[in-house]
């Protein structure tokens, strides 16, 4: 997922939007695609998904048996010359949390669930 520079159109003109409110609506669809192959598999959606989330990654910070997300580690998140920001590091940090969600990790890992 990408959060800057993402076509928006709004009354037939295009707009470059950024930040969440253009990466929680992709999330959204990467979760309703997760759903999509919990039903295949004859399960429930998955519902509210941060304590599943929460409760697996605080347990299984390294050697992740299901790779959820792709680390970012380069980068800063100071956007203007006022601002200080944070510097991602390896592992959860301020900046980009756990990382860049990605689709096979999430579908393996949350078809696995009850």
């Amino acid at each position: 997922l990408f959060s800057e520079n993402v076509p928006m159109v709004f009354n037939k003109q295009t707009f470059n939007i950024g930040g969440t409110s253009a990466s929680t609506p992709m999330l959204a669809g990467v979760i309703s695609l997760v759903n999509e192959k919990r039903f295949e598999k004859g399960k429930n959606a998955v519902g509210f998904i941060n304590r599943a989330l929460y409760h697996f990654m605080s347990n299984h910070s390294s050697g992740n048996q299901y790779p959820m997300f792709i680390d970012v580690y380069k980068g800063y998140s100071n956007t203007n010359q006022n601002c200080v920001g944070f510097a991602p590091t390896i592992g959860w940090e301020p900046v980009c949390g756990w990382g860049l969600p990605y689709f096979p990790g999430l579908v393996e890992f949350f078809v696995s669930l009850p």
